[in-house]
């Protein structure tokens, strides 16, 4: 159990850097976290949802996958690289 949230933490902190590291407006930076990533593929509407959301959305949305991170990290000892 512990190697698979290992596994799903790595994927966060991957979608976290990704979004860090982007310029553009929030539902921007989901749309190509989704595409670039696949993080979240397991939802088939994601693209659609990302697409239909308003851009206060979707800066929610980034703060709820960085503080997921944040809490995965902890919860396996792991200091984060994200800071806010």
């Amino acid at each position: 159990m512990k190697e698979h949230l290992a596994r799903c933490a790595e994927r966060l902190c991957y979608a976290v850097r990704y979004l860090a590291n982007g310029s553009c407006g929030p539902q921007e930076k989901l749309t190509r976290m989704y595409r670039d990533t696949r993080f979240g593929a397991d939802e088939p509407k994601a693209a659609v949802n990302i697409a239909a959301m308003p851009s206060e959305q979707a800066r929610k949305v980034i703060g709820q996958i960085c503080s997921l991170s944040e809490a995965a990290a902890y919860a396996l000892g792991r200091q984060s690289n994200f800071e806010r």
